[in-house]
């Protein structure tokens, strides 16, 4: 039972080798976008006319509001703008929403680039900033522990057998 365990967290500690420092990257990324948008983006006023939570199986939950403002053009935009959980426990009350509008900033030369909320752009950067850390430290877990664990599960070479000799040891 315990070789069976040792051998489960062995591979988990050699895919964290791998996956750690992916998520670890992937967050700064993500972290980097969040502080371009906020340094960089136009500032608006958007309506807000809707929201919605998602459960994940494994992960928690993700928090959406449906945002529609008009950019410098005049032109019309709709957007999914992904929110933290903090500011989620903020504006939501049971099944609604409690504000109507929402200051935002988005990148006119990007439309690819989702939009931020003015005030859920700092938490969003430090929860990327965590993830990164996290990431990181699962990597740095993964490349100390994997080698213990198969040091540890290593099965110990037998010593060979020694066949009884004929001979005594007196001479005769």
């Amino acid at each position: 039972m315990l070789a069976n365990w040792l051998s489960q967290w062995k591979w988990a500690l050699v895919i964290a080798i791998f996956a750690g420092p992916a998520f670890a990257y992937w967050s700064y990324t993500e972290g980097q976008t969040f502080k371009h948008v906020l340094a960089d983006g136009v500032e608006t006023s958007a309506v807000i006319d809707g929201g919605e939570s998602h459960r994940g199986r494994r992960s928690g939950t993700s928090y959406n509001i449906h945002a529609i403002w008009k950019t410098d053009g005049g032109i019309e935009r709709q957007e999914k703008i992904e929110i933290s959980s903090e500011y989620a426990h903020k504006i939501i009350d049971g099944d609604y929403l409690l504000i109507e509008d929402a200051k935002i900033k988005y990148l006119p030369n990007e439309p690819e680039v989702a939009a931020i909320v003015v005030e859920d752009g700092p938490q969003r950067i430090a929860d990327k900033e965590l993830m990164m850390y996290l990431g990181a430290g699962a990597g740095v877990i993964g490349l100390i522990g994997a080698p213990i664990f198969f040091l540890v599960g290593r099965k110990k070479k037998p010593e060979p057998v020694r066949e009884p000799s004929t001979k005594s040891n007196l001479g005769f």
